[in-house]
């Protein structure tokens, strides 16, 4: 009985491709150009990355990648512009992480909550970031720095990328 009923089903399935024509094709995918959104300004690492990949894409698909800085936030600005695009796939973003991680708990109205509202789909550079502070500075270590920022709350000042 068991054997009867896999070959129906086979049967069904052929007859059903004949009768569509065969099997229909995929969408041609992009079938418009892709913007590759990148949070920072032309010219520095994520930029340089998100060409990259642009010009790698050429030989692979009919539509152009191109590359539109919106710089701000650090990379919140293009975030924010991915997630309110349509899940169409004409539409990446090089995202930095603390746009993701760090930004939605630090700035109310964002149009996204966190890494659940992007799908991430290639891990395409990495950056080492340090804390550096002027030789002559007192501090010597991060314990140090975190102390003196615990011991005088708003006087040690910092700049970053991030936030």
């Amino acid at each position: 009985m068991r054997v009867k009923r896999i070959w129906r089903v086979i049967f069904f399935a052929v007859i059903s491709i004949f009768l569509t024509g065969g099997v229909l094709p995929a969408a041609e995918y992009p079938q418009r150009p892709v913007q590759i959104l990148v949070g920072f300004p032309a010219g520095g690492p994520a930029d340089l990355s998100a060409r990259a990949l642009a010009e790698a894409s050429k030989p692979f698909f009919p539509k152009p990648f191109t590359v539109v800085n919106r710089p701000g936030g650090g990379s919140v600005l293009a975030t924010s512009e991915l997630v309110k695009s349509a899940p169409d796939g004409h539409s990446l973003c090089l995202v930095d992480i603390s746009a993701i991680a760090v930004s939605p708990h630090l700035t109310p109205g964002l149009p996204y909550k966190g890494p659940d509202d992007i799908q991430p789909i290639i891990s395409c550079t990495t950056a080492q970031i340090i804390i550096a502070v002027k030789a002559d500075a007192p501090w010597r270590t991060m314990k140090d720095l975190i102390e003196a920022a615990k011991a005088e709350p708003g006087k040690i000042r910092i700049g970053h990328a991030g936030l």
